[in-house]
């Protein structure tokens, strides 16, 4: 019988995680056929690439060395840093002296320029622009459960990162195994869904989880603009303790190919382990809920200690299938804040309830910090943004129980249609389609999303 153990435990403490994440017998995907097909639906048109879902195989060796490559290609470690500077700048050039905006959506457009950059080594055009950033919103959208899959622009999408690998220089980076064709359809399908859809959603996250948490703590927010002479080390507390309150992934989980003990802990074949990063990483921290960037200062006086802050912080993973961008999203993200932090303030409203997963975005009024713009301005547009945001956007996310019936009628839907194609799995998958519409308008409806 397949168990489920939620880690950490008494059995499988935090000191035993990483090594846990590391052990090969704990490196496949999935819960089932259910959950993968979730996946593929989240990712289409890229779901055959999706790395992160894969199970250990010859293609998830190969699309882990590709990924590796791509990102050695990138150059020097600030590379990506300097264009998300360039492109922030510019951002901010083009604010009035208060302006009312949504973190996420805002940063969105920002972070997709910065990889396309990266990738293909020239400024994107306002066509392509539009199609990418309309095409990033609409996987967060899905992910988030506040719309359906957009096939048309992701097809497009698809298309134009077809014709840009056909015409960029990738060539060192093909399979002798496959034809040319292949390898360009391989390559832009891997960065579509490692870094267009999972690289941007992610390190928008990143970033406007920290900016957040810097606008709601003033004080936090004075330190990090007065130590600009640190070489980053007081935004580089303030980001992983926005990874430790608000970690970007809020569970990950691991299927036992082969039974074996670790610890206390015993795992059975089939087995299905699951790793709560948001348990991990408040789970014996001090005020665990509060914002402390100092607990990660090892000569402050609230450093929390080297145990906890190794072992009960895992932002990126760790093991075989830790995030392989890590470096990349942490210094774009850093481009971005520290432009950000220097030129604007931003006026969060006092109703926004602050969560991991924020659906909605982020609310904000953004005055810029060289204009001479009337206090009161600023204030009228906080008021009036605090009394229409949503309070509390946790309301529209996925509650586990509700997913089941509705896989399960995707699926069973599926099989009935399956008795006239002749092909099962394709009519699961649009029936899982259908579906997830009805599911979603259901789930809307009870949040009241769009009512507010």
């Amino acid at each position: 019988m397949t168990r489920r153990t939620i880690v950490p435990n008494e059995q499988c403490p935090a000191a035993m995680i990483e090594p846990l994440l590391r052990h090969p017998s704990a490196q496949a995907r999935g819960e089932g056929f259910f959950f993968r097909e979730m996946v593929r639906y989240f990712h289409w048109p890229y779901q055959d690439m999706q790395q992160e879902g894969m199970d250990p195989g010859p293609l998830h060796s190969k699309l882990r060395s590709l990924t590796a490559r791509l990102f050695k290609r990138f150059g020097e470690e600030g590379y990506g840093e300097t264009i998300a500077t360039r492109l922030t700048e510019e951002w901010i050039d083009g604010l009035e002296d208060v302006s009312t905006l949504n973190l996420v959506s805002s940063l969105r457009p920002i972070v997709v320029q910065v990889f396309f950059e990266l990738l293909f080594h020239r400024r994107m055009t306002e066509r392509e622009l539009d199609l990418y950033v309309e095409v990033a919103g609409n996987f967060n959208d899905v992910l988030k459960s506040l719309g359906v899959t957009s096939k048309r622009p992701r097809r497009l999408m698809y298309e134009d990162l077809l014709a840009q690998v056909e015409q960029g220089d990738f060539d060192e980076l093909f399979d002798d195994a496959l034809s040319r064709e292949e390898n360009v359809d391989r390559i832009a399908q891997h960065v579509g869904t490692t870094l267009l859809y999972t690289g941007v959603l992610q390190t928008v996250e990143y970033a406007t989880h920290t900016l957040t948490a810097l606008a709601q703590h003033p004080v936090e927010l004075e330190r990090v603009r007065n130590s600009s002479d640190d070489g980053g080390e007081v935004l580089g507390r303030a980001m992983s303790e926005a990874m430790r309150l608000f970690p970007l992934f809020g569970r990950t989980n691991r299927v036992v190919t082969e039974a074996f003990e670790h610890g206390e802990a015993d795992f059975g074949t089939g087995d299905v382990i699951y790793l709560e990063f948001g348990k991990l990483h408040r789970q014996h921290w001090p005020a665990s809920d509060e914002f402390i960037p100092d607990r990660f200062d090892a000569g402050s006086s609230a450093y929390a200690g080297e145990e906890l802050c190794s072992q009960h912080f895992i932002p990126f993973g760790a093991g075989p299938r830790a995030c392989p961008a890590q470096e990349l999203s942490t210094r774009i993200s850093r481009g971005i804040m520290t432009v950000v932090l220097h030129r604007l303030n931003l006026l969060i409203p006092e109703r926004f309830h602050h969560t991991r997963r924020i659906a909605l975005g982020v609310p904000a009024v953004a005055v810029r910090r060289d204009a001479s713009a009337e206090p009161d301005r600023a204030q009228t547009a906080l008021s009036e943004l605090n009394a229409r945001c949503v309070v509390d956007d946790s309301r529209v996310l996925f509650p586990a129980p509700s997913l089941l019936p509705f896989l399960q009628a995707a699926v069973s839907t599926g099989m009935k249609l399956s008795r006239f194609h002749g092909s099962w799995l394709p009519c699961v998958r649009m029936s899982l389609s259908i579906n997830y519409s009805r599911y979603l308008r259901k789930l809307r409806g009870m949040a009241g999303v769009g009512q507010q």
